[in-house]
């Protein structure tokens, strides 16, 4: 061991892509499985460590192909509303947008899974 730390090359983020772009709360148990059958719902994406906001939309594009015609997206979290199951919205940064780095570091997910939601 040499004694210097390296950090890691890639970040894996669970994400949750909703079916429906109005929605507002998280799904029921029946309706994530429904979205899991339709190629939707829960995945664990790999992502480089440095990604910038494009290749995180390329990653999210490649794990959820069948909404690369969506027109775009929004990442939403759970749990700081009054609401059990109410998500709200994450705004990007304006100087980075969904980049790894504001995702991991800035945009105070922690642990909570983050739904995608497709306009």
């Amino acid at each position: 061991k040499s004694g210097f730390y390296l950090p890691k090359e890639t970040w894996t983020y669970e994400f949750f892509c909703l079916g429906n772009h109005a929605a507002s709360s998280a799904p029921l148990r029946s309706e994530k499985w429904e979205l899991q059958l339709a190629g939707l719902g829960r995945k664990r994406i790999v992502f480089g460590s440095k990604d910038n906001a494009v290749k995180v939309k390329e990653k999210l594009e490649q794990a959820y192909p069948k909404l690369v015609k969506g027109g775009g997206f929004k990442i939403l979290r759970s749990g700081v509303s009054t609401s059990v199951r109410g998500l709200c919205v994450l705004k990007p940064s304006a100087a980075t947008g969904y980049s790894v780095n504001f995702i991991k570091n800035y945009s105070g997910l922690g642990q909570a899974l983050a739904y995608k939601l497709c306009l």
